[in-house]
């Protein structure tokens, strides 16, 4: 490589001609680049950091410090920034939140294709009503109440094999654990039974889901046509999980079975990962659950039936009306973790007004929310930083006087479709783990600890937390084993 430069210095006429290749280059880059179209009179202040060309990279980078300093320099508590070429505007407040999850002009869809840039993007008219009626069906009761022995049966049989049978105590990571019984629980609930039968298949596509997850890149957001490590990492993942679908879908037409595949991603196993950190440092609030839990046992047991077997005959009305006390420690969990952004975009061909505030967002804008905004106000919720399922009992709770103050499930034109199956999700792991574990808080290193981890929220999404902690166990007595 020395001998190189040093001949290249040597001769500078090559010197020249490499130069001017490079700076040919660059103005070819540059000129590739969508440029940025100034914001109309009337949109929220412009914020003066970023750079020219990729504009502001902590939208990206550290997301949640740089919402709050944005409403900090807005008089309003909206700003305006560029990420590439896209024109942004970032919003709070009652008037913010209004608009955002109740205007006709926002667009869920355009909004998620252009800054999650995983999220695919369906335009066309009879895929995107195929896609509708899909969903609807997954989601429809009788789907569920179908699917619901198999959903506890999953669980059981995930806590069995990481605990082992002969082991009277051990180790659980409670967030891997989540998040492999939610994922084979969608399985079930999508049709896709060769998956969730199949524990091999079921890591496999699940690792692959997580890499396509894992694909979003600020550079392809800015350059879209940018092939970046993260982005072919991505599509490497998404081809092999194609195949593997795919060979299922021919099977099926070769046997004459008919059944549907659909696949999507949920929050649910962070939040439920979450709520046995939570009941693991919190000893009230975990003998109100597990005596629930134990009292709905005995309502339903039948004479010498196991633990096991009663859950397994719990109706899908019973799951989702005889544990309050779950319901209100996983509605606390949802308003810590939920997944930090949403986004919109204006597809009105109008300026959308903000409230009252006199500022509006230009068309074709995008638009982001930080659920954080609303569900760490103090005003709102006292001590928000804390987890207390008993604020939602007292008479002086807020959030019931605030409009649009718990955005848990979604709110306004886009709630949560696949509520009922989250919920029901989520209300399934905690009552099997519960039935089946004494358990404690531990860190990485298997040392007891009182206190859970304070959740990383400058990335993008909510996330197991930075510093590991395990669940240590001992089955109980009367367990299902």
């Amino acid at each position: 490589m020395a001998l190189v430069l040093e001949y290249i210095l040597q001769n500078q006429g090559l010197s020249a001609i490499i130069l001017s290749l490079l700076l040919v280059s660059l103005v070819a880059l540059l000129a590739c680049l969508p440029r940025q179209l100034p914001f109309p009179d009337g949109a929220p202040k412009l914020l003066s950091e970023g750079y020219p060309v990729i504009g502001m990279l902590r939208f990206f980078s550290d997301r949640y410090n740089f919402y709050t300093d944005g409403i900090a320099a807005s008089n309003t508590g909206s700003f305006s920034f560029y990420f590439g070429q896209h024109q942004i505007v970032g919003v709070s407040g009652p008037e913010g939140r209004k608009m955002f999850f109740q205007s006709k002009s926002m667009d869920l869809n355009e909004g998620y294709t252009a800054l999650l840039s995983t999220t695919p993007s369906v335009k066309d008219t009879d895929r995107a009503d195929w896609y509708s009626q899909a969903r609807a069906s997954m989601m429809a009761r009788g789907n569920l109440d179908q699917n619901l022995p198999f959903l506890v049966g999953d669980a059981i049989t995930t806590f069995k094999q990481a605990s082992g049978s002969t082991v009277t105590e051990g180790f659980i990571d409670p967030f891997d654990q989540a998040n492999y019984a939610v994922y084979q629980s969608i399985m079930r609930v999508i049709g896709a039974n060769e998956i969730a039968d199949s524990k091999h298949l079921c890591t496999k596509t699940l690792d692959l889901f997580e890499q396509i997850e894992k694909g979003s890149s600020p550079a392809r957001i800015i350059c879209p046509w940018l092939p970046t490590p993260a982005y072919l990492r991505r599509m490497t993942a998404s081809v092999k999980l194609y195949t593997i679908f795919s060979e299922l879908v021919q099977e099926r037409k070769s046997s004459g079975r008919e059944s549907t595949l659909y696949a999507s991603q949920v929050n649910t196993p962070i939040c439920v990962g979450w709520l046995l950190v939570y009941l693991a440092s919190n000893s009230y609030w975990l003998r109100l659950v597990r005596n629930e839990t134990d009292s709905v046992l005995s309502k339903y047991r039948s004479c010498n039936e196991t633990t096991e077997q009663t859950l397994g005959r719990l109706n899908l009305e019973a799951w989702e009306s005889e544990f309050p006390t779950i319901d209100l420690c996983l509605r606390e969990c949802i308003r810590l973790h939920v997944s930090g952004s949403a986004f919109r975009r204006n597809k009105s061909n109008m300026d959308v007004p903000i409230g009252n505030t006199g500022e509006a967002v230009p068309r074709d804008a995008y638009v982001f929310y930080l659920f954080d905004e609303v569900h760490l106000n103090p005003d709102i919720y006292p001590d928000p930083d804390s987890w207390d399922p008993g604020r939602y009992l007292t008479d002086a709770s807020k959030d019931k006087e605030v409009p649009l103050s718990y955005l848990g499930w979604g709110n306004g034109r886009h709630p949560c479709f696949a509520t009922q199956l989250a919920k029901l999700d989520m209300t399934i792991i905690a009552v099997v783990f519960v039935s089946m574990f004494n358990f404690s808080l531990c860190d990485e290193f298997s040392n007891p600890i009182n206190d859970p981890p304070m959740p990383d929220r400058s990335h993008p999404s909510h996330r197991k937390p930075e510093t590991a902690v395990k669940l240590k166990y001992t089955h109980r007595r009367f367990s299902i084993l």
